[in-house]
């Protein structure tokens, strides 16, 4: 498989791995800030930034790059050199700043689109740069084609979710209806 990013072939061990399985699971969790992926984000509504009309273009010339890269590297193509360096432009950028709350909670102070951005490709930077870059899957649902990070121990997920792809792909194989994407049977 051609990419630009370092990888083992084997997980990471003992707080590496857990640090990147974190990065993977917001990564593949905040995909539905960008519109990419159903799920929670990780930028709480307090710390969501105010949607404007100046923000839409940067978000969607970022989601377009991740989603470039991801699907090159599970397809087995090398990466391409204008996706990773807008993921690095936006990385260059000031970050989301955490705050830690007493109950040991963490919670970030009120943001733009600019500093969530940032830390996403961030994320991101850390994920292709790991083992786990090997764990991006496409939905194999009929008509999803989602992304995710395959957290599971064997690493072989096929779905994005189990509640609605896995569950719509078991009874279509076992020939009972199945709901459509329009909540239909």
């Amino acid at each position: 498989m051609a990419s630009a990013f370092a990888r083992s072939s084997s997980p990471l061990p003992c707080a590496a791995g857990a640090a990147l399985s974190k990065v993977a699971v917001r990564i593949s969790s905040c995909f539905s800030w960008f519109g990419v992926m159903p799920g929670r984000c990780w930028i709480t509504s307090a710390a969501a930034p105010e949607t404007t009309a100046a923000a839409v273009t940067p978000t969607k010339h970022l989601r377009h790059a991740l989603t470039r890269l991801a699907r090159d590297h599970v397809a087995g193509r090398a990466q391409p050199a204008d996706a990773i360096d807008i993921v690095n432009r936006f990385a260059a950028a000031p970050p989301l700043v955490p705050v830690l709350g007493p109950e040991g909670t963490i919670t970030y102070a009120a943001a733009t689109a600019g500093q969530a951005l940032s830390s996403l490709a961030r994320d991101a930077i850390d994920l292709f740069g790991s083992a786990l870059v090997d764990r991006i899957r496409i939905c194999e649902g009929e008509m999803c084609g989602l992304l995710f990070v395959d957290s599971s121990r064997p690493g072989k997920r096929r779905w994005c979710s189990m509640e609605w792809c896995g569950d719509h792909e078991k009874k279509r194989a076992a020939g009972r209806p199945v709901r459509r994407v329009d909540g239909t049977r």
